[in-house]
């Protein structure tokens, strides 16, 4: 076999626990059962993150005649809530405002946007792979890590050398 891919196996389900808010931290929780999408499938939600642009009516066109293609908010959000209705099977330990979170419909309405995010994130590209199907990389030999000072985000603390290059901004 010339090329095997490691990952969930499209429509079986698997748990997944997001990391937003610290929560696989915590003893209890959140975890998401969610359906493995086909390849197919995936291609589908990814081409709803994007919007043709438009116009004067018509679909707009760069300079090689291909189309516009624009990343809006409402396109990532229609992803992300299409996903998530599609492939989210079950919700657990999840309550937003006295609302019980429970499967994809009501992930969908009343998830916080972190988790939402998350959630449709790991749908689409599966990158919680389980132990055995990460690939063991071992430490680079003589590898360093540079080490530089950080500014405190306070202008007069930053140092001419902390910066790349020198430039001066005028009116």
């Amino acid at each position: 076999m010339g090329r095997k891919v490691a990952g969930p196996k499209p429509g079986g389900s698997r748990y997944y626990v997001p990391t937003a808010f610290n929560n696989n931290e915590d003893p209890d929780p959140i975890r998401v059962e969610i359906k493995d999408p086909t390849e197919a499938e995936k291609r589908r939600l990814t081409l709803l993150q994007t919007e043709l642009g438009f116009q004067n009516g018509e679909i707009a066109r760069d300079e090689n005649g291909s189309p516009q293609i624009n990343v809006t908010l409402e396109a990532m959000a229609n992803y992300q809530k299409e996903a998530v209705l599609s492939h989210v099977v079950s919700v657990e330990n999840y309550e937003v405002r006295g609302v019980q979170i429970v499967d994809g419909e009501t992930l969908a309405e009343h998830g916080e946007t972190e988790i939402l995010a998350e959630v449709a994130l790991e749908i689409t590209t599966g990158l919680s792979l389980e132990a055995s199907e990460k690939k063991q990389s071992s430490a680079l030999s003589n590898s360093k890590t540079r080490k530089n000072k950080r500014s405190n985000g306070i202008a007069k603390s930053a140092k001419l050398r902390d910066s790349i290059s020198q430039e001066t901004a005028t009116a």
